[in-house]
């Protein structure tokens, strides 16, 4: 993080790219954006402050970026002799501005319980590779893992109460769908062999 007067910001990122004023030549209006030669995208124009000669350039109207973030476009090609000075910012009052791959969305910028359910939107599988657990409940009594051979559902020592299935009617089956096992609601329940009726409870005990 660059010096400053006064007090030093608490939080975000405040990063003087690469200078580009070397570039200048009255013809070029597009030019790539480095921290410390190195690419650095940005999510919108008004994340960056741009001083051309002195002057605070207005973002979207005296320039735009690029596809992808990655390079600055002026509405009018800087000549050659301007300065120019960019600052970048990212993470400014406590939010988070960039993309992935420049590095600077962490698990430290993002405070706890500031992802809730109403930002999270999930249009595709979850993978959990083979013996990553999902865990559930404050002491993670429920969990749900696959070990590459079996799969598994267990709850916790560290809670006495039940691990509980819970349907108007409950089923297990295999694979092909052979039923092995079904509970009723209100009813009865039934045992299976290769999907044949074998033993069924009722009102006043088993068929």
């Amino acid at each position: 993080m660059a010096s400053y007067i006064g007090n030093k910001p608490v939080a975000g990122e405040f990063k003087r790219l690469d200078s580009i004023a070397g570039q200048f030549n009255g013809v070029l209006t597009s030019f790539s954006l480095n921290f410390n030669s190195v690419s650095v995208s940005a999510g919108d124009a008004s994340q960056l402050i741009v001083s051309l000669d002195g002057v605070v350039q207005e973002p979207l109207g005296a320039y735009t970026l690029g596809v992808g973030g990655s390079t600055i476009v002026f509405a009018t090609a800087p000549v050659a002799g301007s300065t120019c000075h960019i600052v970048q910012l990212g993470g400014v009052g406590g939010t988070v501005t960039g993309t992935l791959t420049d590095n600077i969305v962490t698990t430290t910028k993002i405070g706890a319980g500031a992802v809730t359910s109403d930002r999270i939107t999930i249009d595709g599988d979850i993978l959990f590779p083979d013996g990553i657990v999902a865990k559930f409940g404050s002491d993670s009594d429920l969990r749900i893992y696959s070990s590459g051979t079996n799969s598994f559902i267990t709850h916790g020592t560290s809670s006495a109460g039940d691990l509980k299935i819970l349907g108007e009617n409950i089923e297990i089956g295999n694979s092909a769908a052979v039923k092995n096992f079904k509970a009723f609601s209100g009813a009865q329940t039934i045992l299976y062999h290769n999907g044949n009726t074998r033993l069924t409870t009722s009102l006043n005990g088993i068929d």
